[in-house]
């Protein structure tokens, strides 16, 4: 699930441009002009350069490490060449909502244990300095 927010601003985004009546390559091309991301800007102007030259992005998007970036490029290649792409994009929406809550979720269940362990390593001794440092000392002291 790494990298996945350019991927999430980028599909909200054009399934906002579709449903209020832009154009897809307007959406496109206002989101590869104010995305911060390199990777994924440099990603979908492959893709559209792909497009307008009429090669193929297959191959291209087969290298794609994240999924959910493989299926926003197919959209878009799908969307540039002349599809309807608004319902497909709302599915992979979901998806991408629901890999992400996943991933919330799974980080909300070991926050309790990275939480803890910082108390186990550093209050737990000092605990236990309270507890055994005067009988130490006395049996220290009764010793001499």
């Amino acid at each position: 699930m790494e990298n996945l927010a350019p991927v999430v601003l980028y599909i909200s985004t054009v399934c906002f441009g579709l449903e209020n009546g832009i154009s897809f390559r307007n959406v496109l091309n206002s989101f590869v002009r104010d995305c911060e991301d390199p990777e994924f800007t440099k990603s979908l102007m492959h893709i559209v350069s792909c497009d307008r030259l009429g090669e193929t992005v297959e191959s291209f998007i087969c290298n794609i490490p994240s999924p959910s970036d493989r299926a926003a490029l197919e959209l878009t290649s799908l969307g540039l060449s002349g599809e309807s792409v608004l319902f497909h994009f709302k599915e992979l929406q979901e998806e991408v909502d629901w890999l992400c809550d996943q991933s919330i979720e799974e980080h909300l269940r070991l926050l309790p244990l990275k939480t803890s362990l910082p108390v186990l390593l550093l209050l737990v001794p000092a605990f236990l300095l309270l507890l055994f440092g005067p009988l130490l000392s006395e049996l220290i002291r009764d010793l001499q």
